[in-house]
């Protein structure tokens, strides 16, 4: 049990060690990869063959993950 407790935030990695500005910007880097791999995956409507806006960026957030905007405001 490390610094007292049970819990880790991921698989053996502890708070204090996700606090740490390298592993910081490494989550987001990981982040953003996983962002355009998903994006490039994406298919588009034929019959809508314009890529159109999600709502995530409308607003700018991803915490939506693409739902509506009447549920997920």
């Amino acid at each position: 049990m490390d610094h007292g407790s049970p819990f880790t935030w991921t698989q053996g990695e502890s708070l204090s060690e996700l606090e740490k500005p390298e592993r910081i910007i490494q989550i987001f880097k990981d982040y953003d990869e996983r962002k355009a791999r998903a994006s490039a995956k994406k298919t588009l409507n034929p019959l809508r063959p314009i890529e159109i806006e999600d709502i995530d960026d409308i607003y700018g957030d991803d915490e939506g993950n693409g739902s509506c905007n009447i549920c997920h405001k």
